[in-house]
């Protein structure tokens, strides 16, 4: 049970510390995939073959696969900048925007006995931009959002929509900075 605003703002601040911690970790161990990848010799008569995930041996009839990529596709995938890194960062913002909205906005309306809707800060409001252009526009800034916001000044319309280490500082900097707005309605 939440005894007041000060227990929930902990509670926040723990969990963007594990998200970005997480997602800081991912980025890093595709990086470290793509060296390993870089390194394995590639056989002539086979210069780009599939990297098979999976359970077993993937030729064996009860080999479980997750899934497939061949070794270009592989490395352009992992790399900054590729399809596996740039969802990483992606649904990075979509979960911690979630726990904002769904959990921790929620509590402090709670605890401030307002409407959800009456909670307010401008970093997660930001945020919202970015996440709408994630869900709505296959990770690419709009005008309307990602290109609009107050504080996060990440991303220019038609940018694709890539989460580095410098947004998750900029991020976390400018939360701290930032203050909980409670309209009393």
């Amino acid at each position: 049970m939440d005894t007041g605003l000060d227990d929930i703002l902990q509670d926040l601040r723990v969990e963007v510390n594990e998200s970005i911690a997480t997602l800081t970790w991912a980025q890093r161990g595709l990086g470290l995939a793509v060296e390993d990848i870089k390194r394995r010799p590639v056989h002539p008569a086979n210069p780009d073959p599939r990297i098979i995930m999976g359970r077993g041996d993937p030729n064996a009839a009860d080999a479980r696969i997750l899934a497939e990529w061949h070794r270009k596709e592989t490395l352009e995938k992992l790399t900054r900048g590729g399809d596996a890194f740039n969802r990483l960062g992606r649904d990075w913002v979509v979960a911690i925007y979630q726990a904002w909205e769904d959990d921790v906005r929620a509590r402090i309306a709670k605890v401030a006995g307002v409407d959800k809707s009456n909670v307010l800060n401008t970093v997660f409001g930001d945020l919202r931009h970015v996440r709408h252009d994630i869900v709505h526009r296959q990770g690419i800034a709009s005008s309307e959002h990602s290109a609009k916001t107050e504080v996060l000044n990440w991303f220019a319309k038609g940018e694709p929509i890539v989460i580095d280490g410098d947004h998750l500082l900029d991020f976390k900097d400018k939360l701290a900075a930032s203050s909980i707005a409670i309209n009393d309605g």
